[in-house]
């Protein structure tokens, strides 16, 4: 066994033990023992290769600290906006985006909030839920799931998002690691976007409310 690749590849799939380890938040021989013991390796060179790497795993990553000073910056510059009272309509390919177009032409010119994702395999449609039941009555065929009364909330900032590696991955960090589940996320340029329950929100509203 390749114990660096096995000890790094703990660390990656271990977020909460990586950020802490990035931020020298924990002693390197409990570490390194929970990894073996995890590993069931017990030799004691096993030990001494699994601490090393995890220090070669800390020492990697000391440049993030700067990353982190710049996507603290831009949450900092940015702003939030709350939009309540969202649906989310996902659809089949099978209706083709021409057709969702058309069903959602007057909605695209009256709505305050729409928005329009191609997948894969769906088409998701965001719009204020007083516009939502026609496209989904128009559509009603390909609908496959439709979720109403959900908070959108929107993040903008600069342009300087563009070139800050990880400012996703630490906003959905702050929901995922309070238990917020995050039902659609999508971004276009300076703005980043997420769905939740209206349940959630109010304790969204507290932890991203130093911000």
């Amino acid at each position: 066994m390749n114990l660096a690749k096995s000890t790094f590849d703990y660390l990656e799939n271990h977020p909460s033990v990586k950020d802490c380890l990035k931020k020298g938040l924990i002693n390197y021989s409990s570490l390194a023992r929970a990894i073996a013991s995890e590993l069931k390796e017990d030799k004691e060179s096993s030990f001494d290769a699994i601490l090393i790497a995890c220090r070669r795993f800390a020492d990697k990553y000391k440049s993030s600290q700067s990353s982190e000073t710049r996507i603290m910056a831009l949450l900092k510059k940015g702003r939030f906006e709350i939009h309540s009272k969202v649906s989310a309509i996902i659809l089949s390919q099978g209706a083709g985006l021409d057709a969702v177009l058309k069903a959602s032409g007057k909605v695209m010119d009256s709505a305050d909030n729409f928005h329009l994702i191609q997948g894969t395999k769906t088409i998701t449609v965001v719009v204020d839920d007083a516009f939502a039941s026609g496209i989904a009555d128009s559509l009603k065929h390909f609908v496959v799931k439709y979720r109403k009364g959900l908070v959108q909330m929107t993040h903008k900032t600069s342009e300087d998002v563009e070139s800050t590696p990880g400012f996703l991955n630490h906003l959905t960090s702050i929901f995922s690691d309070n238990g917020v589940n995050i039902y659609e996320a999508m971004s276009s340029w300076t703005d980043t976007i997420f769905l939740i329950d209206e349940n959630d929100a109010a304790k969204v509203f507290s932890l991203l409310g130093f911000k």
